[in-house]
């Protein structure tokens, strides 16, 4: 390494949260999920090492979003009353 630098990291504090119903346009297709209140007041110490292996995964199929909203407690009219506002949202963005 050029100079003789060196970076190194620590532990991580990780923190969890909920799902909640999100109303981003921006979602492809199903309904948007977004962080909903923390599940625990104090954060987890984990080695980076350990937290870059179990990771979630960045993009989650629609019908996997819906599931996980419905484990939160969201019904299913909530769900896609939620779709219903982000795919008139997506119309009204198209049109202007």
């Amino acid at each position: 390494m050029a100079g003789g630098r060196r970076v190194t990291w620590g532990d991580l504090d990780v923190h969890y949260f909920d799902y909640g119903l999100g109303d981003s346009p921006a979602v492809s297709c199903g309904v948007a999920v977004r962080l909903g209140a923390a599940l625990a007041a104090r954060p987890e110490k984990a080695r980076l090492r350990d937290a870059e292996r179990h990771s979630p995964p960045r993009w989650l199929e629609p019908a996997t979003r819906r599931a996980l909203l419905r484990e939160a407690g969201f019904s299913e009219g909530d769900i896609e009353a939620a779709r219903k506002r982000i795919v008139e949202d997506q119309r009204r963005r198209i049109q202007s």
